[in-house]
């Protein structure tokens, strides 16, 4: 973590990176279905992830008042950089909406999906991914415009909104 941090001690009660994993906590403790341990199936595994990774994001923001790049790259990257990253993201939401319609119907057919959108598994191409916690703080703001505490909203609502944003069908109906 200090790795992570790298501003001290002093300063680690204030950073987006702590508050983003207390809300987790905090998160779960109110919606147990959205922890780890309570998804059943890939489907569940990435809508969960990509809304709890959104909410914990979006809160640590409001909590602090740190920049996106803060909450969203620890200020790995510098703002022009993270802009860069941002329009990128935005770019590729259309291309990940029709994978994560594929991988409504056939998860199989899109495994890497999850990993894709929110994971660093090696670093390189740094700026090519995480979308996912970009997708997730747009949702979870959207969520909390209409809710007022995002953090409250059940799964079921939670994944619909996820759909709405990607503009996706829940169905897997002949055509989706």
């Amino acid at each position: 973590m200090t790795t992570i941090l790298g501003r001290g001690e002093d300063t680690y009660l204030e950073s987006p990176f702590f508050h983003h994993e207390v809300l987790h906590g905090v998160h779960y403790a109110n919606r147990p279905a959205f922890a780890s341990g309570q998804r059943r199936g890939p489907q569940e595994e990435l809508l969960k992830a990509l809304l709890s990774e959104g909410l914990a994001t979006f809160y640590a923001g409001l909590a602090t008042g740190a920049s996106e790049a803060s909450l969203l790259w620890i200020d790995m990257f510098d703002a022009d950089r993270f802009q860069a990253w941002k329009e990128a993201a935005v770019a590729a939401r259309p291309a990940y909406a029709q994978r994560l319609q594929r991988f409504v119907c056939t998860p199989e057919a899109e495994p890497d999906l999850t990993a894709d959108l929110l994971y660093v598994l090696e670093f390189k191409d740094l700026d090519e991914k995480r979308f996912g916690y970009w997708y997730g703080y747009e949702i979870a703001a959207s969520m909390h415009q209409s809710s007022g505490n995002a953090l409250a909203v059940d799964y079921p609502s939670a994944r619909a909104a996820v759909f709405s944003y990607f503009g996706v069908s829940e169905s897997c109906s002949p055509g989706s």
